[in-house]
């Protein structure tokens, strides 16, 4: 019984492959091909707000939707800093050619590091306005504990009573 009654085929550039294999790799292909024409036409016909419904419909993970959302809203910050560094050199003269590429790493490393910050204080910023908040519903004045007015009573008349014994005049009531 020879190798190709087994299902194995010579092909001269790949060399030797079975058409299970073959067939196998014909079908990912074409899923791939299938998938990456349906993402183009969805972002080609829908808002990019509709384009993260949609993803939210098809119970992507909201880390992931968050993601893409955050990265999209960036690209646009990253294009910003990059055209005010490349006026900034323009107007100082410099000219970027291939043979100099340590200014090419100067920048890259400028940019980087500038990108990084951006990041941080964009951060910072979205977490003072409740960003991953949801699980973590912050309590409202409605929703605060029974006993916490009759807490608040006792810490300002214990307030009450330091600031009376340290002035004296409690301690004149109490004569």
């Amino acid at each position: 019984m020879g190798i190709s009654a087994l299902g194995w085929r010579w092909l001269p550039p790949l060399g030797w492959i079975s058409t299970t294999g073959l067939q196998v790799a014909c079908l990912l292909s074409w899923r791939f091909i299938l998938c990456l024409a349906l993402a183009v036409t969805l972002l080609e016909t829908l808002t990019f707000s509709q384009w993260l419904a949609v993803c939210r419909w098809c119970y992507l993970p909201s880390l992931l939707t968050d993601t893409l959302a955050l990265t999209y809203r960036y690209l646009f910050e990253l294009e910003f800093l990059l055209s005010q560094m490349q006026q900034a050199l323009f107007l100082r003269g410099f000219r970027l050619h291939w043979q100099r590429l340590g200014a090419w790493a100067q920048l890259i490393g400028a940019f980087l590091i500038r990108t990084e910050e951006r990041a941080q204080h964009i951060y910072l910023a979205m977490r003072l306005r409740g960003y991953g908040l949801r699980g973590q519903m912050r309590p409202t004045f409605a929703d605060a504990a029974p006993w916490s007015w009759g807490l608040t009573g006792i810490v300002l008349l214990g307030v009450g009573v330091l600031i009376g014994w340290d002035s004296g005049w409690l301690e004149r009531q109490l004569r």
